[in-house]
């Protein structure tokens, strides 16, 4: 009660980034302090080089808990997001902090103006995605328990990774979670970066994850892929070419995966 009264306040969003909110999860919620704190030793083992002050693109930042993480290991945030209600809670949740940059945009393979579909404002399941709204609507390809079904959509606004690059500078790490957009949002690169991540659902957006690693690969052929399936460590033994990882992602029986790019120097 106590938590959704602050909500009504408009207050619960930036108490999460005090020091009272950290007294509270260690009182109430130790787990979530105990998976945050995995998270940063996570990043902080995958992100080798990352240093205080480099900028990472969350890209998909629903209400900010990754880049929580990412401000945790002393980087600079841009969250990107189309949103409406995530980008007020990324808005109030980082108010005041400089080492973190809203932008109320979606992201893909170039700047216009696109479809945005929402089960439910502010979900993680919101997306540009057609093919998403499709899976997740068809109970027999549902990955959940039950059909989702999108309540509403709105027009929002599209930027590209290398309009992002232009305007904020170079990233060190960009991670892309965006509910089956992933390609769509990797077609939008043509440069190098150190690191880069990208959720993929497999076997529905199998062709969708291949796209992806093609697109990594035609901008560094000598790029390098592995995977998470929770973020405590990365799963491959090591870091695999593209021709390997795509031949394992059309034999492997795991249906979600957080997939890693690394990029030669």
């Amino acid at each position: 009660m106590f938590k959704s009264a602050l909500k009504r306040l408009g207050w619960y969003d930036s108490l999460k980034t005090s020091f009272v909110y950290d007294l509270y999860l260690h009182v109430a919620r130790p787990e979530l302090i105990k998976e945050r704190r995995e998270e940063v030793q996570f990043y902080k083992s995958v992100l080798t080089g990352l240093t205080p002050g480099a900028r990472i693109f969350d890209v998909g930042a629903n209400e900010g808990n990754k880049a929580e993480v990412f401000r945790r290991l002393g980087a600079r945030v841009v969250c990107v997001d189309p949103d409406r209600r995530n980008v007020n809670r990324l808005r109030r949740r980082f108010k005041g902090n400089g080492d973190v940059t809203i932008v109320d945009r979606a992201v893909s393979r170039q700047v216009g103006r696109v479809t945005f579909n929402v089960f439910e404002e502010g979900s993680p399941f919101n997306t540009l995605s057609t093919k998403w709204v499709e899976t997740l609507g068809d109970a027999d390809k549902s990955r959940f328990d039950a059909q989702m079904k999108k309540k509403t959509t709105y027009e929002v606004e599209t930027t590209t990774l290398d309009e992002l690059f232009d305007t904020y500078g170079e990233a060190f790490f960009i991670k892309v979670d965006v509910e089956g957009h992933e390609a769509e949002v990797l077609a939008g690169l043509s440069r190098k970066v150190k690191f880069l991540s990208f959720e993929l659902n497999m076997p529905e957006f199998k062709e969708e994850g291949l796209a992806c690693v093609k697109n990594l690969t035609a901008i560094d052929p000598a790029v390098k892929f592995n995977y998470a399936v929770t973020e405590t460590k990365l799963e491959g033994a090591q870091w695999q070419s593209a021709k390997d990882f795509e031949q394992w992602l059309g034999s492997t029986p795991l249906r979600s995966m957080d997939v890693y790019a690394r990029f030669t120097d």
